[in-house]
């Protein structure tokens, strides 16, 4: 599936980048609970959340995105030659998961797009241009855990909705 030129991104690509950030949360407060339970568990299957949560959080994150690149996200990754919705999501994730602080950025998967952008706009592209605050992603990811976790005790194999 191929990306319109519009000034927003679509909601597959917010949705698709979301679920990575969830994942990436939801492993990193997975570890944290095994940690404070002294519990080795494996790791659970990752739910993605709904639509009508995640899409809010990353609209917030596209908006912050956009303030401190000067110009849309959507026009940054189509500069690049990012044309597909699996590209762009994945680039806007790596762009948000290294401005939450992770140890991989933008550069890991598209430095020769990354090139490309700076080629066509006579710039460096700042890629981590403001701090990502990942706490509500965090929030339900423990949520969902002590759920889980409470329903494997239990000898339940029900999912449960956060």
């Amino acid at each position: 599936m191929k990306m319109h030129a519009s000034d927003r991104l679509c909601d597959a690509v917010l949705l698709g980048a979301g679920h990575k950030c969830y994942v990436a949360e939801y492993e990193a407060e997975f570890q944290a609970f095994q940690r404070e339970t002294k519990r080795s568990i494996q790791l659970p299957k990752v739910t993605p959340l709904p639509a009508s949560l995640l899409l809010p959080m990353m609209r917030d994150f596209e908006d912050q995105l956009e303030a401190a690149w000067g110009q849309p996200p959507a026009k940054v990754y189509l500069l690049m030659g990012l044309r597909t919705i699996s590209d762009v999501s994945d680039a806007f994730y790596l762009t948000l998961i290294d401005c939450a602080g992770y140890d991989i950025c933008l550069y890991d998967q598209f430095a020769k797009q990354v090139g490309t952008f700076e080629e066509i706009v006579c710039d460096e592209l700042e890629i981590d241009p403001f701090a990502a605050q990942f706490s509500e992603l965090s929030r339900l990811a423990r949520h969902a855990i002590k759920l889980s976790y409470g329903m494997l005790l239990n000898g339940h194999r029900q999912k449960i909705a956060c």
